[in-house]
């Protein structure tokens, strides 16, 4: 069983081991060698241990695992970058990431798929997430099992959403 880590005990020295996997935009960027990424995405949460053992966990099942830790860094990720699904707090500092959500769904006409995996879990929340345009929503604390199965899936629906196929019998 995995769990997600809530408290790194040397903060320090996590903190230093994961200087490497900074890009240089100063972003974490986790993934795992010699295999093949089977999805890219990215995770926007402010709580960086929470993002990096989310973000291991990922990257250890073969994702491609990007980083933002504001919705102004998310933006900018997005409109440098083409990610197969954003994972979404939606307590983010600058903007709430329901938003940020509707923001680059309607304004910036992203197409990617949208989980939410966030602390609040009333109804009213989940709706305004999925107004919003978010495929799924996921509320803390949660088993990464579970979180990488929602984005598999959420990743296959939208593969297989762009490929179209007309079939005219003659």
């Amino acid at each position: 069983s995995v769990e997600v880590i809530e408290h790194v005990a040397d903060k320090p020295a996590f903190v230093a081991a994961l200087a490497g996997a900074l890009n240089e935009d100063g972003l974490m960027v986790l993934s795992t060698p010699n295999r093949t990424p089977q999805s890219r995405l990215l995770l926007v949460e402010d709580d960086h241990d929470l993002a990096a053992g989310i973000g291991e966990y990922l990257a250890g099942h073969g994702l491609d695992v990007d980083f933002a830790y504001s919705a102004g860094q998310a933006r900018e990720r997005v409109g440098a970058t083409t990610f197969d699904l954003l994972v979404l707090d939606v307590n983010l500092p600058g903007q709430d990431g329901i938003a940020l959500c509707r923001e680059l769904k309607h304004a910036m006409a992203l197409a990617t798929p949208v989980i939410f995996l966030t602390a609040r879990g009333a109804l009213d929340d989940k709706l305004r997430g999925f107004e919003a345009s978010g495929v799924d929503y996921m509320v803390k604390p949660f088993a990464p099992a579970e979180l990488l199965a929602r984005i598999r899936a959420s990743t296959a629906h939208a593969a297989a959403s762009d490929s179209l196929v007309l079939a005219i019998d003659g």
